[in-house]
């Protein structure tokens, strides 16, 4: 029981830090004339809006665990699936993943295909993104947890009640490979992509330096020695 109290301490603890540092990165950007210039900041603000969103419900969550109450009725039903179930926080934070790699791609094509980025990139495909990570996520959460719980004797019993052991070992793994495992390629592949062409950018630009050097050299050198001539001619 005192584990379980101070875990949910901690777990309150990160809200209360969760909102302080995205409520002011939000109050930060909102005051910045530069926020419409750049798409990026369109996905940079959704995301500290979905951390942000995610730690207030954290917080509340995990107050209401630490005071239960009886639970009943269509009002009773409703706080199980989407605070004591966590469907609300979930939401949140499968949510913030997804616009992550929304970012991540974002950067990819900005940094690999610049010409195709500049000329076909345009804000409504970004806006568009921003709608589908808050849809998605809440289609995801909410469309199997209201079917999966039920209250009992006053007591919420969530993501609990399957029609089968096949469903919801279907739905586990189909779960990890969206959330996780599709997430976890898309960053490697995008990062590691990204870094062999800014390395390979880094090369180029370093050998034109090198190459812009010694040209000035050389005519650094050749134009002392033509002087003296031009003043033997004219003498």
């Amino acid at each position: 029981m005192e584990f379980e109290l101070l875990f949910v301490g901690v777990i309150i603890v990160i809200g209360f830090v969760g909102i302080l540092a995205n409520g002011t990165v939000l109050i930060a950007l909102a005051a910045s004339k530069e926020l419409k210039k750049e798409l990026l900041n369109v996905l940079f603000v959704n995301q500290m809006s979905f951390d942000l969103y995610s730690s207030v419900m954290l917080i509340i969550t995990f107050f209401m665990k630490i005071f239960p109450v009886r639970l009943s009725g269509t009002s009773g039903y409703w706080l199980c699936v989407l605070f004591y179930g966590e469907t609300i926080v979930w939401f949140g934070l499968n949510g913030s993943m997804l616009n992550l790699t929304a970012i991540t791609v974002e950067r990819y094509v900005k940094i690999v295909f610049p010409v195709w980025y500049k000329t076909k990139c345009r804000p409504w495909m970004v806006y568009s993104t921003v709608a589908f990570t808050w849809l998605t996520a809440a289609v995801i959460n909410i469309s199997l947890s209201f079917p999966t719980s039920a209250v009992v004797n006053g007591y919420c019993l969530s993501w609990w009640f399957w029609p089968n052991d096949g469903v919801k070992i279907t739905y586990s793994v189909l779960y990890f490979i969206f959330y996780f495992f599709n997430l976890v390629v898309i960053f490697i592949y995008c990062y590691a992509h990204i870094m062999v062409v800014v390395r390979r950018q880094t090369r180029v630009m370093h050998s034109h330096q090198q190459q812009s050097a010694a040209s000035t050299s050389t005519q650094t050198v050749i134009w002392p020695s033509q002087r003296p001539q031009h003043c033997r001619s004219a003498d």
